[in-house]
């Protein structure tokens, strides 16, 4: 997909990615693809130095039990991209808290991805969700589970988080 870079773009994504994966992810792995892609993109907003209305791309894969997403800007990027804020999350944080794998690159754009182990039964779920929950909804950081009721995310057993 692709959106113009904007204030707007990490609710485009968010939205497109729930109207995408809707029924086809398990809740939880949804609201966590939605919130580490809605991070990334508004990184790149916010650091990617590109005028607005520039194009942003999203793209997401599932292969091998890995899905994936990555964020490419036209921007010039940085060798190394570090999360500021790991604990508590925040920003890239929350990207590195959630998936199970991150990392950026350059290659004539910026590219920022990140991956979460899969296994699919009807719908996609994680493949380690014990682990999930434990860094998630058992976490001792009020940042994530803020992130989280900001963004009007929800814990598998229905409450909010």
């Amino acid at each position: 997909m692709s959106v113009a870079l904007s204030v707007h773009a990490p609710g485009e994504v968010r939205h497109s990615l729930e109207a995408q994966y809707v029924g086809s992810m398990e809740r939880s792995l949804l609201d966590d693809v939605t919130l580490c892609a809605s991070e990334v993109v508004t990184n790149a907003v916010q650091h990617s130095g590109r005028p607005q209305g520039d194009e942003l791309t999203v793209q997401t894969t599932v292969v091998d039990g890995v899905l994936r997403v990555e964020v490419t800007d036209k921007g010039e990027g940085v060798d190394e991209l570090e999360a500021r804020s790991i604990d508590p999350p925040s920003g890239l944080g929350y990207v590195d808290t959630l998936s199970d794998r991150w990392s950026s690159r350059v290659n004539d754009s910026f590219h920022v991805w990140f991956e979460i182990d899969v296994v699919f039964r009807d719908t996609l779920y994680r493949a380690q969700p014990d682990a999930r929950l434990a860094v998630t909804f058992g976490s001792p950081h009020p940042a994530l589970c803020n992130a989280r009721r900001f963004y009007g995310v929800t814990d598998p057993s229905g409450g909010s988080s």
